[in-house]
């Protein structure tokens, strides 16, 4: 009977990273969301208190579907003060409330001597205001929203269940850069990259490095999946040499 490579993984060695990889995770998701904010609000990380508290308090809260919830659960694991906690968002609208334009002005008047910078913030103020509300949450399928659909997809990937569940063939943060270049350009593009691109496999993964990195993700030590290729109509992973055995088929 023919013998078929199975994947191997040293225990020891994945249990020793994984909190570390996890709440990596965690942090690119904080990054992606954080921007996503940026870009509905109207707002920027040097922008004072006060505004983010009046828009904050004034948009919907996000509904998380399934599998976002599923990560917030996990996530609680990790860190119990993380942001998707149901109940720390809950208590932090509750400490929030709901201050008017009228109270924001005050506000800002009371804590900001510089006349210049009063009035800039006071301006934005104003356009905050006009504003059509903020959409409410979206669902499952969006979630978490955001234009860079690769860092998304990398990073509700990276890292996915426990060490004790299956989870070496479907977390990214074990593939190569090449590897999970593929499969962000057929999830960009609803086609494999072509056998004949050879500026880029060699530009591509360089990009998507650089994404990771730039959104804290930490990968495996080491990673298992060298490739990737599509036979079939289905993908077929490629491992490393060095994390294979024999098995029976």
């Amino acid at each position: 009977m023919k013998q078929e490579p199975t994947i191997q993984y040293n225990t020891a060695k994945l249990k020793a990273q994984w909190d570390k990889i996890a709440k990596s995770q965690m942090h690119a998701i904080r990054v992606l969301t954080l921007r996503s904010s940026v870009r509905t609000r109207g707002l920027s990380e040097n922008d004072p208190p006060e505004l983010w508290k009046y828009v904050v308090s004034r948009s919907a809260q996000p509904r998380l579907g399934e599998r976002a919830t599923a990560l917030a659960k996990r996530f609680r694991q990790l860190d119990p003060q993380f942001v998707g906690n149901p109940e720390n968002v809950r208590l932090f609208r509750e400490r929030l409330g709901k201050p008017t334009f009228r109270e924001t002005v005050q506000a800002l008047s009371d804590r900001i001597e510089d006349d210049a910078e009063l009035v800039r913030h006071l301006s934005k103020l104003l356009k905050l205001y006009k504003r059509v509300p903020a959409p409410k949450g979206r669902n499952d399928k969006d979630w978490p929203a955001d234009e860079d659909r690769a860092a998304h997809y990398i990073t509700r990937n990276w890292i996915r269940g426990r060490v004790e569940e299956p989870l070496l063939c479907d977390s990214l943060c074990f593939f190569s850069d090449l590897a999970i270049a593929k499969l962000v350009y057929f999830q960009d593009h609803q086609k494999w990259l072509p056998r004949d691109a050879s500026h880029l496999t060699k530009t591509e993964p360089e990009r998507i490095a650089k994404l990771y990195r730039s959104l804290g993700l930490i990968p495996a030590r080491p990673r298992i999946i060298k490739d990737v290729d599509r036979q079939d109509g289905l993908i077929n992973l490629i491992p490393m040499k060095s994390a294979t055995r024999k098995g029976a088929a």
